[in-house]
């Protein structure tokens, strides 16, 4: 079943449409089954016909305050009610946005916490979290899982070797008959990673992401996949195209840097050096240094990047500019592997700018974030609270 909330969100809008199918019911209900809280925003959207304070409670749930208004209820049945009519897109994106960071654990890539909690040096907060490490698995062939906590590089043999003292770690990888043989490397939340591809090229993957590549390339191109978010830097090769793979959408290149983000359905490079094509089944693009794409409604659109912004993570920094607190939920959220609850009262339109190095503990972040806002925040154990304050 797909968990994902965009795609819940669409099942949601729907259901309020009358325009579910009976497998999307089905669903539904085991969205609804898997989870308590999912329940709880089922209840609440479906009783309001109001729409603008549904949209309104969605984007500021407290769940700890709503959990005693849970009751048990019975699997949804069609409904004939259409109260979600001007909704359209921007809704959907809007409930997509806030189950993520409300409702959902961002678990697509690891299901168990990592978040290192710590002593605090303050008496503010109940407990600190250390920041993201270095670490990650790979997910070899046949199927065998293995935890890396350095670097690696793939050699042209195929051999994957530790970065720091080059030991061999896995070899015999190479396909007999010159057909790509990919592995994959998981980054979860808390964590992130840096490996050099058997080509060179060097790629930086952030936390929550995964990038599948082969431990050789072939004769005609390199190809890779990804989920999340990586920076590649490419090894120049005039004779194989570079392609990565992302959310329907392809990135082809001879040598040059970019970033990627494909969370979800979501999509959007940004080119340092060089140049790129962006590829999807309607269209393709050229972007210059200094520009964005990004997928919208199925087009490829282009703009001027803010190179400083777009880049902060792979440069160890939170740089939020003009970014409302679901944005910057979901970037300490995945740091720091988090659960984060927003209050009943916070606003998601209304948005903040300021900037720390990431290599700190969260009680830092939440300081500098105290500082620029009208917010609080209060940690206990992994769980964020973010409310109003007053």
């Amino acid at each position: 079943m797909n968990k994902k909330p965009f795609h819940i969100a669409q099942l949601l809008a729907k259901y309020a449409q009358n325009e579910c199918s009976e497998e999307e019911v089905i669903e539904l209900n085991q969205w609804l089954a898997a989870d308590k809280r999912n329940k709880i925003l089922f209840d609440e959207l479906i009783s309001s016909n109001r729409i603008t304070e549904d949209l309104s409670y969605v984007s500021s749930i407290d769940v700890d305050n709503e959990w005693i208004k849970f009751s048990k209820g019975g699997a949804v049945k069609k409904t004939k009610t259409k109260w979600w009519l001007p909704l359209a897109a921007a809704g959907v994106v809007l409930i997509s946005s806030l189950l993520y960071v409300t409702y959902f654990r961002s678990d697509e890539v690891d299901s168990v916490h990592t978040a290192k909690v710590v002593e605090s040096k303050s008496l503010k907060y109940k407990n600190d979290i250390l920041p993201a490490e270095k670490s990650a698995r790979l997910v070899l062939p046949d199927g065998t899982e293995v935890a890396v906590g350095d670097d690696i590089s793939v050699d042209l043999d195929g051999k994957i070797r530790d970065g720091a003292n080059h030991h061999v770690l896995y070899g015999d990888l190479l396909p007999a008959d010159n057909k790509p043989i990919y592995t994959t490397l998981v980054v979860p939340n808390g964590s992130f990673f840096k490996m050099t591809l058997p080509d060179g090229s060097h790629v930086s993957i952030n936390s929550k992401s995964q990038l599948r590549f082969p431990v050789a390339f072939d004769d005609n191109e390199r190809v890779v996949y990804l989920e999340g978010e990586a920076y590649f830097d490419v090894a120049k090769d005039s004779q194989r195209p570079f392609k990565v793979v992302a959310n329907d959408t392809e990135i082809k290149v001879l040598g040059t840097k970019f970033n990627v983000q494909a969370f979800e359905t979501a999509f959007r490079t940004t080119l340092a050096e060089g140049s790129i094509g962006i590829k999807n089944k309607d269209e393709e693009k050229v972007i210059q240094p200094g520009q964005y794409a990004l997928i919208s409604q199925g087009s490829i659109k282009i703009g001027k990047a803010n190179l400083k912004k777009d880049l902060a993570w792979k440069n160890n920094e939170f740089y939020f500019e003009s970014d409302n607190i679901v944005h910057i939920a979901k970037q300490i959220q995945s740091w720091y592997d988090l659960d984060v609850v927003l209050g009943r009262s916070v606003s998601t339109s209304k948005t903040y700018s300021g900037s720390i190095n990431r290599d700190v503990n969260l009680s830092e972040v939440l300081n500098m974030l105290e500082f620029v806002s009208d917010l609080k925040f209060t940690l206990e154990g992994n769980k964020l609270l973010i409310k109003n304050n007053v």
